[in-house]
């Protein structure tokens, strides 16, 4: 019974030890900030470049499950400074992207391309990219949405060819 006692003070001793020692100790994580975003709140919008997009929304209409959907979003660099498109981010791996990776000059134009494997989708869907570039507030999104329809609703049955 000595033993248990023993082993028990020593048990609670070091748990204490354990969580005074973290005592007053802060995480620091610096926030997560977009590139090109100044964090100074007298931000200049003449320091950022402008873009402005032919669409911004994508409505494929109705596709059959396993089709692809390709959408290009065309724009314009409306600013006096060159565009720089540093990021093009799908919403999930269904969604694959292509876009400009040198700098658009000041009224030059380019386009982002979206494409969408409807494999494993059915029904309404809505997906997005999100573009970072040196935009006032640093992103925007771009979306595609429409109808994927099974084979099933199609009456075809599993398994056979289309």
């Amino acid at each position: 019974m000595k033993n248990l006692t023993t082993i028990y003070c020593l048990l609670l001793f070091t748990c204490l030890l354990l969580l005074g020692s973290c005592k007053g100790q802060t995480k620091t994580e610096k926030p997560f900030e977009l590139p090109f975003v100044s964090q100074s709140k007298e931000a200049n919008v003449a320091d950022f470049a402008a873009i402005q997009f032919d669409k911004i929304e994508y409505n494929f209409g109705k596709v059959q499950a396993g089709a692809s959907v390709k959408c290009s979003f065309k724009f314009t660099n409306t600013s006096t400074k060159p565009l720089i498109i540093s990021e093009v981010a799908p919403q999930c791996g269904c969604t694959t992207t292509h876009f400009p990776k040198e700098p658009i000059a000041a009224n030059g134009t380019g386009e982002i391309t979206l494409e969408l494997a409807t494999k494993d989708q059915k029904g309404m869907i809505e997906k997005n990219a999100r573009v970072v570039a040196n935009i006032e507030g640093g992103l925007l999104f771009l979306f595609m949405k429409g109808e994927v329809i099974s084979d099933e609703l199609l009456g075809v049955p599993p398994g056979s060819p289309r």
